[in-house]
């Protein structure tokens, strides 16, 4: 009998994984060969009312010693009367290794008319052994198959020698049946005698059993249904049919063209091409600034190919990204690097800017800072309200407030403050005015009375010369700014001799000290001398 190979197909859209189970191996994935997988497949011989009569094919699904385990069509092995199923009389197989060798087979006390499946036990007698080193079938997965797949079928013709014809057939188109465990595909070149024999896709892996055919097309069940039943019937707990293979998980392929964009004031946009389809998700690794190694930020799921950072806060840093997919076996290798710099904005004004004078040669500055990302503060100044404004001290960040210790008792001074960053400066706080106190003598009464007399206290000291102590000198020096004046260093009891003899042109002296004013008030007094005065707060 002849031996033929052909198909096109139509496949329903439901997914499918196969595994078959066999305990001679299972081959990897090959372009068809079909003079090596014909060798797995049988015709099957029954007799019925005394006749032999060669009514199909079947699939060696197993073999452990000298026993093999055969799936092939019910209808091939069985006859149906009044709705009821009877099996031949006798079944035998044929190999085509041993073209002309019956092997005696037994019927499967469980079968499955819906989806139309039988299984043969064959267990030769003693003397007989069945062939060795049969091929084993690698199952593919027919959710796989498209329009336009190369497909194979393998069948038994009735009537013919054992001879391989072998035709390449193309899928002309896919279409679902109502019940989901089988699929559809065109009928050419499969005749009767073709039950029961295995479906094959363009790789050579089986896909599914030939059931029914009809005149436009042939119904195949599919693998993993014929396997379903064989669990079911705890075949596959028998020394006949081994565990089914585990498949090595991979790591998977690494993303490439990420790409990384701003979208807003503290959003980056990212976006990368997802090569792998075994990833379990994708792990965002970023890193900021200066930082030295990249870490691990956040984690999307599988079949992602977009994320966006919200939290990009720093304004002048440079934010870098790498994406990583990721399943059980480990991660893949980075993607490129993709990064962004978010820009600086100028910091906002401070506000509520006041000034104090806290005695006659120093002003208290106060405003409230209403930026967070300023590098620091800058001060101005200028005498009077009018003339320029010039820098007179620059703070760092986050400060609001400021000592200035360099004015002059009875000037005017006018303020402004702004902050800054590598973005710029910002716009100027509104200004504010101060006047400082001349020194008073409200705490020496006796000095009162000598400004009525008509003495004189001094606002210009440039040129003159000045008695006192130490401190005092230094104080007036520093406190003024005047430096062209000549200090004449006096121990107090000294203060009245110096000044009967012209040495000094002005006495300066604290007015925090009463009896030292009284002092010299009664001895300038007996004696009418009239210097300069100048009272230090």
């Amino acid at each position: 009998m002849r031996f033929i190979t052909k198909v096109s197909i139509f496949i329903s859209a439901t997914g499918l994984t196969l595994s078959l189970l066999s305990n001679f191996g299972f081959s990897a994935p090959a372009q068809p060969d079909c003079a090596e997988l014909k060798r797995g497949v049988v015709k099957i011989v029954v007799t019925k009312n005394g006749n032999e009569l060669e009514t199909g094919t079947g699939i060696v699904v197993g073999i452990d010693g000298n026993i093999a385990l055969i799936v092939t069509a019910l209808h091939v092995v069985t006859f149906q009367k009044d709705g009821r199923f009877t099996t031949a009389e006798r079944t035998h197989v044929v190999f085509y290794d041993k073209p002309y060798v019956k092997f005696k087979g037994s019927v499967f006390d469980k079968y499955d008319p819906a989806l139309d499946m039988a299984v043969i036990v064959v267990s030769p007698e003693q003397g007989r052994k069945i062939p060795s080193d049969l091929p084993s079938f690698t199952l593919g997965d027919i959710s796989a198959l498209v329009e336009g797949n190369n497909v194979t079928t393998i069948g038994h013709p009735l009537d013919y020698e054992w001879e391989v014809q072998i035709e390449n057939n193309t899928v002309v188109g896919l279409s679902a049946l109502q019940d989901h465990r089988k699929f559809r595909f065109t009928k050419v070149g499969v005749e009767r005698g073709h039950s029961g024999g295995p479906v094959f896709n363009g790789q050579s892996q089986l896909i599914g059993m030939i059931t029914e055919r009809h005149p436009s097309h042939t119904i195949a069940v599919k693998m993993n249904e014929v396997l379903s039943l064989l669990k079911e019937w705890r075949i596959l707990t028998s020394k006949v049919i081994s565990p089914p293979p585990v498949a090595q998980l991979t790591a998977p392929k690494a993303p490439t063209d990420l790409k990384a964009a701003l979208t807003g004031n503290k959003e980056v946009r990212l976006g990368w091409a997802d090569n792998a389809d075994n990833e379990s998700g994708f792990k965002v690794m970023r890193r900021v600034g200066g930082e030295s190694q990249f870490r691990e930020y956040r984690t999307v799921g599988k079949n992602q190919n977009l994320f966006v950072d919200k939290d990009a806060d720093r304004p002048g840093t440079d934010y870098q990204y790498m994406i990583q997919a990721f399943n059980d076996a480990g991660k893949s290798l980075p993607s490129n690097m993709a990064s962004v710099k978010i820009p600086l904005t100028r910091p906002e004004a401070p506000a509520d800017l006041r000034a104090q004078a806290v005695g006659p040669t120093e002003v208290k500055l106060a405003w409230k800072d209403t930026a967070d990302n300023e590098r620091g503060i800058r001060i101005e100044r200028r005498a009077g309200t009018e003339g320029a404004f010039r820098v007179i001290d620059t703070l760092g960040p986050n400060q609001e407030s400021f000592f200035d210790k360099r004015v002059r008792p009875g000037a005017k001074y006018e303020y402004r403050v702004r902050a800054f960053n590598e973005g710029g400066e910002s716009a100027y706080s509104r200004t504010a005015l101060v006047r400082m106190a001349n020194p008073t003598w409200a705490t020496a009464s006796g000095f009162l009375a000598m400004v009525k007399a008509g003495k004189q206290f001094v606002d210009d000291i440039s040129g003159l010369k000045i008695c006192g102590s130490t401190r005092s000198l230094d104080y007036l020096r520093e406190s003024t700014g005047v430096k062209d004046f000549t200090p004449i260093v006096i121990a107090g009891g000294e203060a009245y001799m110096a000044l009967q003899r012209g040495v000094c042109e002005a006495l300066v002296v604290y007015m925090d000290d009463p009896k030292k004013l009284y002092e010299i008030y009664n001895k300038l007094k007996l004696n009418e001398v009239a210097p300069h005065l100048i009272l230090l707060p």
